[in-house]
C-alpha cells in the first residue's frame, strides 16, 4: 500500500512539474516571439521610415538650393560667375542622382512607390524645363529669363507637394509601427499574466497537495512513532525479564560447575569450560541490554576530564599488565552525554585497544580529548593489529568479529555500543586503521546547551592526563 502510494505521489509530481515546465516553456516563447516583433517594428521605424524622411528632407533642400542658384544665375551679368553657379546647380544634381539611388530601395510602404515615382517625375521636368531659362541668362536676355523662370513656379510645387506626400507616408507608417508595438506588447503581457496565473494555479495546487501529503505523513510518522516507543518499552521491558530469567540458570550452572569441579578433580578442566562459557553468555546478556538500553536513557551533562579520571587507575592497572603504556589526556567541558554512557565509551575503546594489540608489540594507547569551535573531538590511538579494509567497514555492526580476531574473547558488541551511544547523543564516530599499524578512533560530541545551565566553553580546571 506504502509502495503504491508513493508510486502515485511520483506520479503526481511528475505530472506536475513538466505542466509548470511546459507553461514555463510557452511563456518563454511569447516572450521571444513578442520581443522578435517589437524587434521588426523597431527596425521599421529606425532603418525605413525615419532614413526615408531624412533622405527626402535632403532632396527638398537640393531642390531649393538649385532653384536659389537658378535665381542668382538669371540676375548676374559676370559669364565667369554665371560658369561658376552653373557648377553648383551641377554638383547639385549630382548629390540628387546619389540621393535618389539611396532611397529607391526603401519605398516600401503603400503609396511610397507611386509618391517617389512623381517626385521623380517632377525633378526631372524641373531639370528639363530650366534649360531655356539658363540658355536665355547666358544671353543676358533677363526678361525673357525671368519668364521662363517664374514659369516653373508649378513645377516646384509639385515637387514640394511630392516631399510632403512622402513624409507623411513615412510618418503614417512610423505611427502604425509603435501602434503594432503597443498593441504587441499589450496582447503579451495579457497573455503573459494568462500564463502566470496559471502556473501559480499549479503551483498552489502541488503546494496545497504536498502540504496534505506532509502533514498526513507527519501524523502517520508520529503514530508510527508512538506504536514504536510503547514496543521499544515492551522490549526493553521483556529484555530485562528475560536477562533476570536467564541470570538464575546460569548461577546454577556455574555453582554445579564449581560444585562438580570441588567433588570430581578430573572433572575440573570441564567445569572451568562450563564457567567460561556461562560468563560469555552473561557478558552477552549485559552488552545486549546495554544496546538496547541506550536510547531510552534521558540526555545528560558530562564532563570528558571527569570522567577520564574515573576510568583511570582501571585503565592504567591493564595497561600496564600487558607491558604497555597509556596517555590519557582529556581537557574539561561540558557535553551532552551522560557520565556513565561516557563512560562505557572510553573504557570500551581502551579495553579493545589492549584486548586487540599485537603479540609482540607493547601497547601504546593515547586518548586525547580537546573541545574547538564545532564541538568536543576525541581521538582514541593504539599501535595494535589494526583492521583491513573490509573490516573497517563492518566494525561499528552488532555481533561483527573478523576472522583475524575470533580467538580474542568478545561478544562482538563493544563498538556496536559506542556507535550507539555517540549517535543517541547526536554526534558522530569515525576510525582510521591498517593491518598492523594500529586503529584511531575520532569520536565528537556537541557542546550541552546553554539551557541546560552550562555551556559548552572549557572549564577552568585542569585537564586529567595520565
Amino acid at each position: 500500500m506504502a509502495r503504491e502510494g508513493f508510486r502515485r505521489t511520483k506520479s503526481f509530481l511528475l505530472g506536475a512539474f513538466a505542466l509548470i515546465a511546459a507553461l514555463l516553456a510557452v511563456l518563454e516563447l511569447v516572450q521571444w516571439r513578442e520581443g522578435m516583433a517589437t524587434r521588426d517594428n523597431v527596425e521599421t521605424i529606425d532603418d525605413d521610415a525615419l532614413v526615408s524622411i531624412e533622405l527626402v528632407d535632403r532632396i527638398g533642400m537640393l531642390v531649393d538650393r538649385e532653384r536659389i542658384l537658378i535665381g542668382r544665375h538669371v540676375l548676374e551679368r559676370d559669364p565667369g560667375q554665371m560658369a561658376a553657379l552653373e557648377q553648383q546647380i551641377a554638383a547639385l544634381r549630382a548629390d540628387y542622382a546619389e540621393l535618389a539611388r539611396t532611397y529607391s530601395p526603401l519605398t516600401t510602404f503603400p503609396g511610397e512607390p507611386y509618391a517617389w515615382h512623381r517626385l521623380g517625375s517632377d525633378v526631372a521636368a524641373e531639370q528639363q524645363q530650366i534649360e531655356p531659362a539658363l540658355e536665355l541668362s547666358r544671353q543676358n536676355r533677363d526678361v525673357e529669363a525671368t519668364q521662363a523662370f517664374a514659369e516653373l513656379d508649378p513645377v516646384f510645387e509639385r515637387i514640394a507637394h511630392d516631399r510632403i506626400a512622402l513624409v507623411d507616408i513615412n510618418q503614417a507608417a512610423s505611427t502604425h509601427a509603435v501602434a503594432n508595438v503597443a498593441e504587441l506588447q499589450a496582447h503579451g503581457l495579457a497573455l503573459r499574466l494568462v500564463l502566470t496565473a496559471i502556473i501559480l494555479v499549479v503551483v498552489l495546487l502541488v503546494g496545497v497537495w504536498l502540504t496534505r501529503a506532509i502533514l498526513r505523513s507527519q501524523r502517520d510518522l508520529v503514530t508510527a512513532n508512538s506504536t514504536l516507543e510503547v514496543r521499544n518499552r515492551e522490549l526493553d521491558a521483556f529484555a530485562g525479564r528475560i536477562a533476570h530469567d536467564l541470570r538464575g540458570p546460569l548461577n546454577t550452572i556455574t555453582l554445579g560447575a564449581s560444585v562438580l569441579a570441588e567433588g570430581v578433580p578430573q572433572a575440573r578442566p570441564t567445569a572451568q569450560m562450563v564457567e567460561r562459557s556461562v560468563a560469555q553468555i552473561a557478558a552477552l546478556i549485559e552488552d545486549l541490554l546495554a544496546l538496547s538500553r541506550i536510547g531510552a536513557l534521558p540526555t545528560a551533562v558530562a564532563n570528558p576530564a571527569a570522567v577520564a579520571a574515573a576510568i583511570q587507575d582501571e585503565l592504567d592497572r591493564i595497561v600496564t599488565t600487558a607491558s604497555g603504556t597509556l596517555r590519557l589526556e582529556l581537557a574539561p567541558a561540558r557535553v551532552t552525554c551522560s557520565e556513565s554512557l561516557l563512560r562505557q565509551v572510553l573504557w570500551n575503546l581502551g579495553e579493545n585497544a589492549v584486548k586487540y594489540r599485537r603479540a609482540d608489540v607493547p601497547p601504546e594507547i593515547e586518548i586525547v580529548g580537546r573541545a574547538d569551535e564545532t564541538g568536543y573531538a576525541i581521538r582514541v590511538s593504539d599501535n595494535g593489529s589494526g583492521m583491513s579494509a573490509d573490516d573497517a567497514r563492518h566494525a561499528f555492526e552488532p555481533f561483527y568479529r573478523s576472522p583475524q580476531v575470533r580467538n580474542v574473547a568478545g561478544t562482538g558488541l563493544g563498538l556496536a555500543i559506542v556507535r550507539r551511544i555517540v549517535d543517541a547523543n547526536g554526534g558522530d564516530i569515525a576510525l582510521e586503521s591498517a593491518p598492523g599499524r594500529g586503529t584511531t578512533f575520532e569520536i565528537r560530541l556537541r557542546f550541552a546547551p546553554e539551557s541546560e545551565g552550562v555551556a559548552g566553553a572549557i572549564e577552568p580546571a585542569q585537564s586529567v592526563s595520565a
